[in-house]
Formats: C-alpha cells, structure tokens, sequence
C-alpha cells in the first residue's frame, strides 16, 4: 500500500512510507487512515514501530517511523527454521508485551481507545541485527483491510493468520491479535501454520472450525508445556484464550525462566548476521550512505529522494529469504571450525537432510528402474513363449 524510502531528520534516521496513487485516490480509505494514525501516534513502546509523523504532500498521505536494520520474522522463520526454541519464544513474547501495551492504552480520561491491531503476521514483526523485535504498521490495518477487501486475492496471504471471529468480519477485540500472535508462535516453532486450505474459502472455512494439530506433531522434542502455552493462544473461543497480552507474555517469559533461558542481544545478532549476510551488508551500506549525506550537511531530501530496500518495506520483506545460500553455508563452516555456536549445527543438519534427500531420491531411482525392467521382463517372457517357434533345420547344400 505505500512505497518506502529512507529519511534524516535532525540527526536521525527514519522509514518514510507515502502512499501509493491507487489507495490515495480513495477518499474513504484516506479519511480512516489519518484517523488511525491520529490514534497510533499515541504509541510508545519499545516494542511497537513507533509513529513519527504524519500528513499529506499534494493529496497524498505520508508518514514516518522508526527504521528497523533487519528482517521480518516471515523471513527469519523460511531461512532459519526450525528456529531455536529460546529465539521464537522470546520474539513472541517481546510482540505480546507490545500488544499488551497497546491494547490497554487509555485517553486523558482514562477511557480505553480500544486499539487492536488486526494483521499480526511473520510479516508485521521486524527482528533487527542488533536483537530489537518490533510490530509494524500499528493503525493502517483496519483501514487498508476495507481497502483491499474488494480486490480478488490480496486477503488471502492474511486469513490464515487471522481469528475465528474476525473472519467473520465483526467487532474484533484484543483476544483476535492474541490468537493470530498464537498462530504466528506456532508457525515460528515449527516452519508451518496450524491453518491450511486449498482456496481462500477452504482456509477461512478451517479457521472457524478452529481444530489446530499439537505443534508437538510437527516438532516432537517440543516441550509439553510449550505446546499448551501455543494451543492455549489458539483456543477457539476468546474467553478460553490468553485474556490479555501481559498475560500470554508472562507465560512464556515464564517457560524461559523455569529453563534458566535467555536470548542475549549478541547472541541474537551472531544468529541474523550468520543467516542474512546479504541483508546484513545491505543495511550496512545505507546506513554508511545516510551517514556520509549527513556529514555533508544534506537535509532529508537528499536521502528520502531515494526508494530503500532496506526500509521495513512489506514488498522487499516478501523478498528477504532470496539471500546468499553459499554465505550461509561458509558461515556455517567457519563456525564449524570453532567447534561451537547453535548456527553451525542448523547449517549442518540441514546439510545431513540434503544429503539424505539426494540419496532417497537416487535410490528410488534405482529401485523404479529395477522395479520397471522387472515388470517388462516378467509380462514379456510368457509372450515368448506363446508365440510360434521358428522350425530350424540344417540347408542341404545341393538343394536348388
């Protein structure tokens, strides 16, 4: 729904997103969208994208926020799964505390503003290279939901994250995030979401039966009380489920505690850089070029002239798994030689399942072929034999 580039602003750097043509020529969509910025600028957590600023350039709507160097967790789950138990809990459980705050965010008088987010995906979660996690695009959801409801497709992708209820397009309230905060912890444990279907119908139509597998059958060396920590979150009824995001938060910061288990900002950042080298360099590299801009005394407008992939943009976040596999494997090998570090035996067990899935694959092979010419010789032999013999006789040598 918006294009984003990188912005300075008095020394700091930000994601400039502005609107694209197609929704800003939506007068209704524009009406709600300043609405809920209005609403969002209240926001500030340090787990939530925090909102900067806000307004419209010629009848477009821009706004800003913070710039976050690193990945979404769509991304980190497709390149890194299965994710270490102690990384995915503890994301999860850092959005849950922002949900919480958010949920539970009053006026001047001390009336709840009733907040709720409605698209929390892999997608809306940015984990940065130095151990941050936060939840994006606080307050455009619901108006860029009734934008897109009319065009074929688009809210697809977000049903299989969203809450019985919600699909049915009523009233939601803190309860729906918690359940698709749930989908997500489940996804981020196992590589897989507990909600399938064929088409858009199909998906909405298992959400609402709401009859999700243990993520234990995916992942069996899940702990028991983890597991029930994830289906409590994705109980069908809302008063079944966590009540609120303090709540669902304390639980698995909980979990942790009882293991003796904490993710560390450095070890989070060793496990983004190994993963995301690419990614890492490029982020790199703009922060160098906003850098060198500034030291030459450039204003905004110089750097925000310029598109940037490495802004939270949801477009190049869909993109961020198309990194560098042979990196990722020479990391794995330079961390090999250490003898140490939780990467190196992801790289090699997928190694091993590479390995053994090239020689399933040529086996079965083998065994087709064995299997086949077994088959032609056994149905061509009897075929032999029912046909008529050739009568051979010795030529007599004086015959005409």
């Amino acid at each position: 729904m918006a294009e984003v580039f990188i912005a300075t602003r008095e020394g700091r750097t930000f994601a400039l997103k502005r609107v694209l043509p197609e929704f800003a020529a939506d007068a209704v969509f524009l009406d709600m969208i300043l609405e809920e910025m209005r609403i969002v600028s209240r926001l500030s957590h340090p787990g939530i994208c925090t909102l900067h600023d806000s307004g419209q350039v010629e009848g477009v709507p821009f706004f800003t926020m913070d710039f976050v160097p690193g990945v979404n967790l769509w991304a980190l789950v497709r390149k890194g799964h299965p994710l270490p138990v102690v990384l995915a809990v503890s994301v999860i459980a850092k959005v849950a505390g922002a949900l919480g705050y958010a949920h539970g965010l009053t006026d001047e008088q001390g009336r709840a503003l009733g907040i709720v987010h409605r698209d929390v995906t892999p997608h809306n979660v940015m984990v940065s290279f130095e151990g941050d996690v936060k939840l994006l695009d606080f307050g455009i959801a619901k108006a860029r939901t009734q934008a897109e409801r009319t065009r074929t497709g688009v809210l697809k992708g977000k049903y299989a994250y969203m809450s019985p209820e919600q699909t049915m397009g009523g009233e939601v309230d803190a309860r729906s995030d918690l359940f698709s905060l749930g989908t997500v912890l489940f996804e981020a444990l196992t590589g897989a979401r507990p909600f399938g279907g064929g088409s858009a119908s199909e998906l909405v139509e298992t959400v609402r039966r709401c009859m999700p597998p243990s993520p234990i059958v995916l992942r069996p060396d899940l702990d028991p009380e983890l597991a029930s920590v994830v289906l409590r979150s994705l109980a069908r009824r809302p008063e079944d489920r966590f009540q609120s995001g303090a709540q669902m938060e304390a639980a698995l910061v909980g979990f942790l505690a009882d293991r003796n288990e904490a993710l560390a900002a450095d070890r989070l950042h060793g496990f983004m850089t190994e993963l995301f080298p690419k990614r890492h360099k490029a982020v790199q590299d703009v922060m160098a070029e906003v850098q060198g801009v500034l030291a030459q005394g450039g204003g905004a407008s110089m750097v925000s002239a310029k598109p940037s992939d490495a802004a939270p943009s949801a477009a190049f976040e869909d993109q961020a798994d198309d990194l560098d596999d042979v990196a990722l494997t020479m990391a794995g090998r330079s961390q090999d030689d250490q003898g140490s570090g939780e990467l190196s035996e992801l790289v090699r067990r997928r190694r091993r399942q590479r390995r053994a899935l090239a020689i399933s694959i040529v086996a079965g092979i083998l065994v087709g072929v064995g299997l086949g010419l077994s088959i032609f010789l056994a149905i061509r032999s009897p075929l032999e034999h029912a046909q008529p013999q050739p009568v051979v006789r010795q030529l007599d040598s004086h015959a005409e």
